[in-house]
């Protein structure tokens, strides 16, 4: 009789540590995925926008001219430079942006960087 009293504790003491190791790996994962990188600053000149990503060239550590994509714009930035205007193209800009690492729309299982812009300064 003493054996089936302590089956269901036994029972309950298995559940809790297995939602305590699932709940721990759900933090991890959250972890990874909200690390921020430092802000970068380039010098660039804006060419085109593409669907809602916009294009800028730059100047590379080579001296050669390179293109850069951002995918987003900060709200106050979008609020203070209307970049689809076509008037804006050709026009240079100092440029603060991060990198966010977002979940791929295909495939929810790997993540994908975008820029976004942080700070838009007309030069």
């Amino acid at each position: 009789m003493k054996k089936l009293k302590l089956v269901p504790l036994f029972l309950f003491a298995f559940f809790v540590s297995s939602y305590t190791c699932i709940a721990q790996e759900t933090e991890e994962a959250v972890e990874e995925i909200e690390v921020d990188e430092e802000p970068a600053v380039i010098m660039a000149t804006y060419i085109s926008m593409e669907d809602t990503s916009f294009v800028f060239t730059y100047i590379d550590e080579d001296d050669e001219e390179s293109e850069i994509t951002f995918e987003k714009i900060a709200p106050e930035v979008k609020k203070s430079f209307n970049l689809a205007d076509k008037s804006m193209i050709g026009k240079k800009f100092k440029i603060t942006y991060t990198t966010e690492n977002i979940t791929d729309d295909d495939d929810e299982d790997s993540l994908v960087s975008i820029r976004v812009i942080i700070a838009l300064e007309k030069l």
